[in-house]
């Protein structure tokens, strides 16, 4: 998705999300993947936090990707960085 197109998506993503950047343990993720991977195979609906949660982690990877592109940051120079 091109950057300019991106900001337009996180414009309207803000509306809906409750914090602009969330953090997730590994546990709570693993278990997100699960429900999620369990409404998919059973077509089932996800619960309203659930649905809360991936909107905001959308959000999260959408801004960073923003960040990183509006700061000329390249998986390259990250490896380099931080070793």
């Amino acid at each position: 998705m091109p950057a300019n197109s991106l900001s337009k998506h996180n414009k309207r993503l803000n509306e809906t999300v409750s914090k602009p950047f969330t953090e997730i343990d590994d546990q709570e993720l693993e278990a997100l993947i699960a429900r999620v991977t369990e409404a998919k195979e059973n077509n089932l609906a996800l619960s309203p936090q659930d649905s809360q949660l991936l909107l905001d982690a959308s959000l999260t990877l959408a801004s960073m990707q923003d960040r990183l592109t509006h700061h000329n940051v390249t998986i390259d120079k990250l490896r380099i960085s931080y070793g």
